[in-house]
């Protein structure tokens, strides 16, 4: 992994439960809050490579 990907997965890491809790306050449901955050979460890594 590069040095980017890995200060990304240290920064979800220390930010994984409130990143959650927000996903979940929109769904309502835990499951579709896990899969609308991980979408999120690639989206951003993409994105922050592409500059």
């Amino acid at each position: 992994m590069t040095r980017r990907g890995d200060s990304f997965t240290a920064w979800v890491a220390a930010r994984r439960d409130p990143l959650l809790r927000s996903t979940y306050l929109l769904t309502g449901d835990l499951g579709r809050a896990e899969d609308l955050l991980q979408e999120a979460l690639v989206k951003v890594l993409l994105g922050a490579g592409a500059s």
